[in-house]
């Protein structure tokens, strides 16, 4: 098995190909382990840091891509994946069978280049590599800092059909929500689903923000780099047929709106948005109603709604799992310093915004 480290864009841009076929072959691997979202993640935050795609090949055939990168901060070279903080679920692209031989020669590389720490956030708990990967580093003598619990996510496992949806939710969320509909429809003659093209992501930029701002939130899309991210991320995947950007239409009126992207049968909701004029009637819970509905229709099988303890998710009966972080390094001392500083590590310019 052969290790080659990439570390030029341009090295980087020629391995879109392969890349994503290593991405279609691995069951637990999101939307966001694509090309598409780590080139174009790198290309517009990657400040200070250095590429470091650790690729793996066995016998001429790629069966591995760790795309890492280098942060140095308070005197530590600390690798860590490309779009950390800014991404919902983050993962290493192994394929299983090769994931022993793989980790193995990657821990001996991060000891050998003589790293400080590896800082491995939002890692889904149930990635198949993750029991491996720490193994491999303490039968290496490095000291690893595990946190299964780190953060929550939540997901909703649709049944085959809205019926039985509504009898999975609480006697008092099924009532709420035909209440909902019901004086929606006594206040407006039209009240529906709308999915758009590419060409609406600022009219969903715009219902983000105010829902944020209502909020006393500064929003996602403040920041004019991560608006450019998202419309060029957007426009790669709706010609790949993986964009949704939904709109809730109240008498021609868009009230509300989810940017997402559906892939294995997944959909995963990236940023959602409401006008706060609209409050009264609910647009964003009408909004989730409508899009579950449809997507139940469509045979989606997993309705994935991100990172986040927010109540509607509960709400919405959705189940909570987590994220794992995996921090390792020689010394406790490294460790308990990046943690300590960690807050300030998320503020550094080097950091991209989360896109939560």
């Amino acid at each position: 098995m052969s290790l080659q480290i990439i570390k030029s864009a341009s090295l980087f841009s020629k391995m879109k190909g392969q890349w994503n076929e290593l991405y279609s072959e691995l069951v637990f691997a999101t939307p966001f382990q694509t090309w598409e979202w780590n080139f174009l993640y790198w290309e517009y935050f990657r400040g200070n840091k250095r590429l470091q795609i650790v690729k793996f090949e066995d016998n001429n055939r790629l069966v591995g891509i760790l795309p890492l990168c280098i942060r140095c901060q308070d005197g530590l070279r600390i690798l860590e994946p490309i779009g950390t903080r800014g991404t919902d679920y983050i993962h290493l692209l192994i394929k299983t069978a090769s994931s022993v031989e793989i980790l193995k020669r990657f821990v001996n590389w991060f000891d050998k280049n003589r790293f400080d720490l590896l800082n491995l956030e939002d890692i889904p708990e149930t990635a198949p590599y993750l029991d491996v990967l720490i193994d491999t580093f303490r039968s290496n003598g490095l000291i690893v800092n595990y946190n299964k619990a780190y953060c929550p996510c939540y997901e909703i496992e649709l049944p085959e059909s809205w019926n039985d949806y509504l009898v999975s939710l609480s006697k008092r969320r099924k009532m709420d929500l035909e209440y909902h509909r019901r004086y929606a429809l006594k206040h407006f003659s039209e009240v529906a689903l709308i999915h758009r093209t590419v060409g609406e992501i600022k009219k969903h930029f715009e219902l983000h923000q105010k829902a944020r701002l209502s909020k006393n939130d500064v929003g996602t899309y403040t920041n004019q780099k991560v608006k450019e991210f998202m419309d060029e991320f957007a426009r790669v995947t709706f010609d790949k047929g993986m964009l949704q950007i939904i709109f809730l239409s109240m008498d021609n009126v868009l009230t509300a709106s989810i940017l997402g992207i559906e892939d294995k049968n997944r959909r995963y909701n990236i940023t959602i948005g409401y006008d706060p004029n609209y409050a009264k009637y609910r647009p964003g819970s009408l909004l989730y109603g409508y899009d579950i509905e449809n997507c139940i229709i469509k045979g989606i099988d997993i309705y994935d709604l991100s990172r986040g303890s927010d109540s509607y998710k509960n709400a919405l009966g959705a189940k909570k799992k987590y994220n794992a972080r995996i921090v390792a390094a020689r010394s406790n001392e490294t460790i308990e310093k990046y943690l300590k500083n960690q807050r300030r590590y998320w503020d550094d310019k080097d950091y991209a915004p989360t896109a939560d």
